[in-house]
C-alpha cells in the first residue's frame, strides 16, 4: 500500500473527486446544501453520523470513502464502500475498513453492521480480509418504475388477498411473521425484538427522535381469505418522494404475484412513481421466487445483497 495514502474524515469539496470517478451513490451527498440537510436530519434523529475518505497526498484528490450511522449505543452501521476504480487492488479499502474499527473502538461501539451487492466482490474480498463474517441469509431489493397499466384485470381470481391498516391487536402475529422471515442470529446480532421490529431491518427503515413529528411510519397488513400471512412496512414523509422503500415480510404462499400486485397499486395510488422493495425470507425457494416475480411480471431490477457484520474487541 502507498504511504501517501491517508484516511481522515469527509470535506465537502471531497464529493468533486468521488461524483467524478463513478460513485454509485449520487444523491446522498455531493453539495454544501445537501451536507447541512444531512447534518440536521442526524441532529433531528438524534443519530451521530460520521463519512470517512482516502485521500492522496502525492495527487491531491479523494479516491475513496464510506459512512458510518449509529443503529443504537452499542450498534452502528457503514455504508456506502467505495474506492475509485483507477485507485482499486492497492489496499484502500481496507485502511478505510482499519479507520471505521479505531474510530468505533475510540468511542466504545462493540458492533458494526454493512451490506454489500453480491456481484460486489472488490468489497467482499475487503469485508472477509479484514475478518468480517456473513450472516447466512440475503434479501433482494428491487427496483422500478410503477407501470400505469397496472390494474385490476392483471390480478382476476385474486384468492382473497386484502391489504388492511395495521392494529395494535396483530402485532403478536406479525411478530410470529418477522421472525419466520429472519434468522435467529440475524435478529440478535442487530437487537431486534418485539418492541422495535417494526423500525428495523439492519438498520432503522423509519424516523426517529424529532423527526417522528413529520415522518409516519405506515404498515399494512396482508390477509388471504381472512389469514393474516404478512406485512410491509414504509414512511409518510412530510415532503412526500417519487420513489418510495417498502420492506416486505410473507409466508411462503401460491399467491404471491396477486400481493405484489396490490402492493404496487397501493403505491400508484399514493403518487409514489418509482418503488424499491425490500425482501428477505429463510424459505430461500420462496424468496427467490419472489423475486423472479417482481423482475418478470412487473419489471424490477433485482439486486441480492449479503448482510456481514464485525464484533470489535
Amino acid at each position: 500500500m502507498e504511504s501517501e495514502i491517508i484516511v481522515r474524515e469527509y470535506r465537502t469539496k471531497d464529493a468533486k473527486d468521488i461524483l467524478s470517478n463513478e460513485y454509485p451513490w449520487e444523491a446522498s451527498f455531493g453539495t454544501i446544501y445537501k451536507d447541512l440537510e444531512l447534518k440536521f436530519i442526524s441532529f433531528l434523529e438524534g443519530r451521530p453520523r460520521k463519512r470517512f475518505v482516502a485521500y492522496s497526498l502525492k495527487e491531491n484528490v479523494a479516491v475513496g470513502t464510506l459512512q458510518l450511522d449509529r443503529i443504537t449505543r452499542n450498534l452502528w452501521h457503514s455504508g456506502g464502500w467505495f474506492v475509485s476504480p483507477s485507485y482499486r487492488r492497492r489496499g484502500i479499502g481496507s485502511l478505510l475498513i482499519e479507520a471505521v474499527h479505531d474510530y468505533l473502538r475510540i468511542i466504545a461501539v462493540k458492533k458494526v453492521v454493512a451490506n454489500i451487492e453480491l456481484n460486489n466482490f472488490p468489497s467482499i474480498r475487503t469485508a472477509v480480509k479484514a475478518g468480517w463474517r456473513f450472516f447466512s441469509q440475503a434479501y433482494y431489493q428491487c427496483d422500478a418504475g410503477i407501470k400505469e397499466e397496472l390494474h385490476e384485470a392483471i390480478f382476476e381470481g385474486d384468492n382473497g388477498i386484502t391489504l388492511t391498516n395495521f392494529h395494535k391487536s396483530s402485532l403478536d402475529i406479525l411478530y410470529r411473521i418477522y421472525k419466520s422471515c429472519l434468522i435467529k442470529e440475524w435478529r440478535n446480532f442487530l437487537e431486534i425484538d418485539k418492541d422495535n421490529f417494526l423500525e428495523r431491518f439492519f438498520g432503522y427503515t423509519r424516523a426517529r427522535g424529532l423527526l417522528k413529528l413529520w415522518v409516519k411510519n405506515k404498515v399494512m397488513v396482508i390477509k388471504e381469505r381472512g389469514d393474516i400471512i404478512g406485512y410491509v412496512q414504509y414512511t409518510l414523509p412530510l415532503r412526500k418522494p417519487m420513489q418510495k422503500t417498502v420492506y416486505l415480510y410473507l409466508l411462503p404462499t401460491s399467491n404471491a404475484i396477486n400481493i405484489l400486485g396490490k402492493i404496487l397499486n397501493l403505491l400508484k395510488m399514493e403518487g409514489y412513481e418509482e418503488a424499491s422493495l425490500v425482501l428477505t425470507n429463510k424459505n430461500r425457494i420462496f424468496m427467490e421466487e419472489t423475486a423472479d416475480i417482481l423482475q418478470n411480471s412487473f419489471h424490477f431490477k433485482k439486486a441480492k445483497f449479503l448482510v456481514c457484520y464485525y464484533l470489535l474487541k
